[in-house]
């Protein structure tokens, strides 16, 4: 079985031209692969967290144990 990751961004939803071109694309996808799984994230509706102080000490901590270890 095959898998269509469909990343939509645009504010404007299902008006949006890009959104109306990869619908078009995903849906003959499909049409040539029967039983195609789609999974669709739409990040305008469900934004992804802000990127806060602890992703900055995650990345902070690996290189300074990347650098101890080298």
């Amino acid at each position: 079985m095959k898998k269509i990751l469909l990343i939509e961004s645009s504010p404007r939803g299902s008006d949006s031209c890009s959104h109306q071109a990869a619908r078009s694309i995903v849906n003959e996808l499909q049409r040539r692969n029967p039983g195609t799984k789609v999974v669709v994230r739409d990040l305008g509706q469900s934004p992804p967290p802000h990127v806060g102080q602890a992703f900055h000490h995650r990345d902070v901590c690996r290189e300074h144990v990347l650098t101890q270890l080298a």
